[in-house]
């Protein structure tokens, strides 16, 4: 299982590595023997226990490294996905996260996205993929607690607006306006309104 080259793959085929056809009846994490004292008290998570009908036994070791701090959760798995430009992989896995239980790591992982997508150039994709990320929060599957709302509110609206701004830049002028819309920024509306004119787009 261990390779000098990464190839992400959305299965890991262990047919490939025995050589007696075997089924998967059990996967689980190993729970730490022990408390873990740092990080804010967060146990470590790096062996994966796999169990095939018939046998074998077996453990996954991930080596995680100093960067995650030697923890693998959900915004460890993002930022992996985003590191190799697998943004439709974290956005899979950031819109099954409830805002109302994880505000924070929602918070972490939207930023984490965003972040890497406006320092691309605007393709059709990106533009998709960051509003399908900022809709997490906006238009999220399950609805949102008043009091997540006030919490993320604020922060959540200023990348909407780089958002805007980085419409603006590639003369995405009626996206740029309907985001304007719907986050009830209306003094985005000048902004618009003066890129058009001096674009000549007087429509």
């Amino acid at each position: 299982l261990l390779a000098q080259d990464y190839s992400p793959e959305a299965t890991l085929q262990f047919s490939k590595h025995f050589d007696v056809p075997s089924s998967l009846i059990q996967i689980q994490w190993a729970a730490p023997q022990v408390v873990s004292a740092g990080a804010g008290g967060t146990d470590i998570y790096d062996l994966l226990l796999v169990r095939f009908d018939k046998g074998p036994l077996g453990v996954l070791h991930f080596k995680l490294g100093v960067i995650t701090r030697g923890q693998l959760g959900l915004v460890e798995i993002i930022h992996q996905y985003i590191r190799y430009d697998e943004i439709h992989e974290a956005f899979n896995v950031l819109n099954t996260m409830n805002w109302n239980m994880m505000g924070r790591q929602c918070y972490i992982c939207l930023s984490a996205i965003v972040n890497h997508l406006l320092k691309q150039k605007l393709t059709p994709d990106r533009e998709a993929q960051l509003e399908a990320s900022l809709g997490t929060f906006y238009a999220p599957t399950r609805p949102l607690l008043d009091t997540t709302i006030l919490e993320y509110r604020d922060p959540i609206s200023r990348y909407a607006r780089r958002f805007f701004h980085h419409l603006l830049r590639y003369q995405r002028f009626e996206k740029a306006f309907l985001l304007a819309v719907d986050i009830g920024a209306r003094d985005l509306f000048m902004d618009i309104h003066y890129l058009a004119l001096d674009k000549g787009e007087l429509a």
